[in-house]
């Protein structure tokens, strides 16, 4: 298999569907920033092939460059989705050394461990 080619789920390499949706996420950041800044949105309208270039968006041979959508009705919120983050999980539990303990007495201080106070 050669660099940039992953394996998808039929075992075939799906190099296509990764470059399309490559682009989509390049457009989709155009998008956004267009929306926040009114500068892109002005050099887009007058010469959107150069801007799509700046963001690494390819179209095909004879495609007309799409018109970014309206601005957006609601808040727009942008985070970065591209670098690998931490995520950190918190997990607390118990173990007994006994198989089945005495219902009359703790297990800690069946084993001979028990808190002090």
């Amino acid at each position: 298999m050669h660099e940039g080619a992953f394996p998808t789920v039929d075992g075939t390499c799906g190099t296509a569907e990764a470059e399309s949706l490559d682009q989509e996420l390049r457009f989709s950041e155009l998008v956004a920033n267009a929306w926040l800044e009114p500068e892109l949105l002005r050099r887009y309208r007058a010469d959107a092939m150069a801007v799509l270039g700046e963001f690494g968006v390819t179209l095909a041979h004879g495609q007309q460059p799409p018109a970014l959508p309206e601005d957006p009705i609601c808040e727009l919120t942008i985070e970065e989705l591209s670098r690998p983050t931490t995520a950190h999980a918190q997990l607390c539990f118990c173990l007994s050394d006994e198989v089945f303990p005495d219902p009359g007495r703790p297990a800690a201080i069946a084993t001979g461990r028990a808190v002090l106070r």
